[in-house]
């Protein structure tokens, strides 16, 4: 039977953020997840949707954790150089990413940074905590880190947000794997592979039934959101 591949993490993480933010939209009922602190959702959804993989016939069994740090999932305390490196990194090892896949031999291959909206600042330091994660913790290192994705909502309003749908997917994707880079970018440290996929943009449901501000009931068919991943890996 077949390991449970790259492939298989991005796109069931990818599928778990549309399902948890439509879900949010549905029992809020002209609310939006990406304007509430539904980060625990989206989190939850995911590691949740990690955890069944190995349930569906691969050999590869493994565990999932929320917010648990990479030293206690590897159930190892960090070694000096690993230390001198963390110094000027952006995650350590006490770090505790939002979703963190472990096995039983203590390899942490994967972690997932979530965000339920994209904001400049917060995701590009989400993004270097994923580069640092592959960079120190990859390789021959016991950690035995693969990849890292970073999960996040996309939306666009009134004001802002068109470029996240606009003009096609590959255009999307490849400006969402520069964001990613400008953020990774560092002297000194060994280029990374970055990737970015995109689910299908979705109108919002809006029930004009249910109260809404005036601002929603006007312009409420202007508004899209889809899910995205970027996955962050050593050449």
């Amino acid at each position: 039977m077949p390991k449970i591949a790259l492939t298989d993490l991005r796109s069931t993480i990818l599928q778990a953020v549309d399902s948890a933010a439509a879900d949010f939209e549905k029992w809020t009922r002209n609310f939006w997840v990406t304007d509430y602190g539904a980060e625990g959702l989206i989190q939850t959804r995911i590691a949740e949707r990690l955890y069944s993989l190995q349930e569906n016939g691969a050999n590869q069994k493994f565990a999932v954790g929320i917010e648990i740090s990479i030293s206690e999932a590897a159930n190892r305390t960090l070694q000096r150089a690993d230390n001198q490196k963390l110094e000027t990194a952006a995650i350590s090892g006490r770090s505790r990413p939002d979703i963190c896949i472990w096995d039983q031999s203590g390899r942490v291959p994967y972690i997932v940074e979530v965000k339920r909206k994209w904001d400049t600042e917060t995701a590009a330091q989400d993004i270097r905590r994923c580069g640092d994660f592959v960079r120190i913790f990859g390789g021959n290192h016991r950690i035995g880190a693969k990849a890292a994705f970073f999960a996040v909502v996309l939306h666009r309003g009134l004001r802002a947000g068109a470029e996240y749908f606009e003009p096609d997917d590959k255009e999307v994707q490849a400006s969402l794997v520069d964001k990613a880079r400008n953020a990774l970018a560092r002297q000194g440290h060994q280029p990374l592979k970055v990737s970015a996929f995109v689910s299908e943009a979705r109108n919002f449901n809006f029930r004009p039934t249910w109260p809404a501000d005036p601002a929603s009931a006007m312009n409420h068919h202007q508004w899209l959101w889809r899910g995205a991943v970027i996955e962050v890996r050593r050449n």
